[in-house]
């Protein structure tokens, strides 16, 4: 049902005779209002380190606080679309669209998380299903936004395309800022947690790696890509000014120099991706796009999960950082050897296969690692981590049913995204983000990508591009 359907099947004369319908009426903050916490809550995205908190640890972080406001402000718009969904089911009832594909994987995908709970009920299950509503009702709650967009007396006059990107700016102009006066105050002797010393880092030795305010370099490159291929796509549309424009391509600027100082290998996927939303305005590159895409995964792959070292300077006993004792091939004066992601995934495979029906427990892998280790399935040396791999991750935690409502999900986005391309071929903002989730699967190998909040954001964003997909106009490739 499009949204214009939505407003118009409005019982507006309902809402001014029953007493609360009255009262959450005027509870509804003005939309502008309803813009400004939700482009707070993309700003504060980067900023999920420094709160320790008692049982949930560092789940809660600035995020989170400003989610109580957001949730506040919201809920008279969930009342009133549901009254309104109420409505237009006995009327004419509801039928079955693309935003539905989403919603399906996303409930099938849920049950799992839930199911895997019930079965392994620990504290860190419980959490991840805690976290997981969190993330839905972020979802939902971005989406509601988008839906009263098309109201006349809530409008901003903005298309989506046009709010993402303006709302994804800010936050990665002061992501990458951040970033980058931390290394330039390292640069002057002045040491801050802006930065994190890396020890022996494979091809680089002793270095320090940008991370602002999140947990780590990688949890920054990933915020970093993601905001900077939306930046890019809203880039190509024509809905900017000049001064618009320039803003944008100096954030695109600070972004990509702050994600190279992470000295993240994920970055090689930022790459095609970006390659690939820069060819939808230059058709003569789309050539090869393909080439780019191939070579950039198994660079990914191969560069994450192996590290080639002079026999010369490798040292079983202390070797460079997160690499395993046994080099896995000898090359002339070389040693191929293997990372601790490649013995991670291999611990979670034996963990999936051991416990495949239902897997370990949603967050138990990190507690089952010790085990792994005693029996001499992992390396004593590397600490007890998470799967850091969405699709091994699922495996060993959720069992084989719950890897194939990863897998279902994943595909109900392309699926979803495929259709919107299929309507509207000229598109630069749909086509943008089919490259934006090609990234998104191809990081899943190598971190966990599901519990990332930026991920909810285009999502979200997604899904209301599939509700207002006819609202504004597709920009046409010159």
């Amino acid at each position: 049902m499009k949204n214009e359907e939505i407003i118009r099947l409005l019982p507006k004369k309902e809402w001014n005779d029953k007493t609360i319908l009255v009262f959450f009426k005027s509870l509804f903050i003005p939309s502008f209002l309803y813009c400004f916490i939700i482009s707070l809550y993309v700003i504060t995205i980067p900023f999920n380190r420094g709160l320790v908190l008692p049982f949930v640890g560092e789940k809660l972080q600035l995020p989170e606080l400003v989610f109580l406001f957001l949730s506040v402000a919201s809920a008279p718009y969930f009342f009133k679309l549901l009254t309104t969904l109420n409505k237009s089911r006995s009327r004419t009832g509801l039928k079955t669209n693309n935003s539905q594909l989403i919603a399906q994987g996303l409930l099938i995908y849920f049950l799992a998380v839930v199911a895997s709970a019930i079965f392994h009920p620990t504290r860190a299950a419980f959490l991840d299903v805690a976290g997981l509503i969190y993330l839905l009702t972020l979802y939902a709650i971005i989406n509601v936004f988008f839906i009263f967009q098309e109201s006349d007396n809530t409008r901003l006059n903005y298309t989506i395309p046009v709010l993402a990107t303006r709302f994804t700016v800010l936050s990665l102009f002061i992501l990458s800022s951040i970033g980058l006066l931390g290394f330039l105050l390292l640069i002057f002797g002045i040491h801050t947690s802006l930065v994190a010393y890396y020890p022996n880092y494979p091809f680089f030795g002793n270095v320090y790696r940008v991370r602002a305010f999140t947990q780590e370099p990688v949890m920054m490159a990933s915020i970093l890509s993601v905001f900077i291929l939306i930046v890019l796509a809203g880039y190509n549309l024509e809905d900017f000014t000049k001064k618009e424009k320039q803003f944008l391509r100096l954030t695109l600027a600070l972004g990509f120099l702050a994600l190279a100082l992470t000295l993240t290998k994920s970055a090689v996927i930022t790459f095609a991706a970006a390659f690939s939303i820069f060819s939808i305005r230059h058709t003569s590159l789309k050539k090869f796009t393909p080439f780019i895409w191939i070579f950039s995964i198994v660079a990914l792959l191969f560069f994450t999960h192996f590290v080639i070292v002079k026999k010369e300077n490798f040292d079983s006993n202390q070797s460079y950082h997160g690499l395993v004792d046994a080099p896995s091939l000898s090359l002339s004066d070389y040693y191929l050897v293997e990372t601790d992601y490649g013995s991670l995934k291999e611990a979670a495979f034996i963990t999936g296969k051991r416990f495949w029906l239902t897997g370990i427990g949603s967050g138990n892998f990190v507690d089952y690692v010790p085990t792994l280790k005693k029996e001499g399935l992992y390396p004593t040396k590397f600490q007890d981590y998470d799967p850091i791999s969405t699709y091994f991750g699922a495996f060993a935690e959720l069992g084989i049913f719950g890897l194939c409502a990863l897998l279902f999900f994943y595909l109900q986005v392309y699926r979803t995204l495929r259709q919107l391309k299929t309507q509207n071929p000229n598109d630069v903002w749909i086509a943008s983000l089919m490259s934006i989730f090609g990234f998104m699967a191809c990081e899943s190998f190598v971190t966990d990508t599901m519990n990332f909040r930026h991920y909810w954001w285009i999502l979200a964003c997604v899904a209301a591009c599939v509700r207002t997909t006819e609202t504004y106009k597709s920009n046409t490739p010159q």
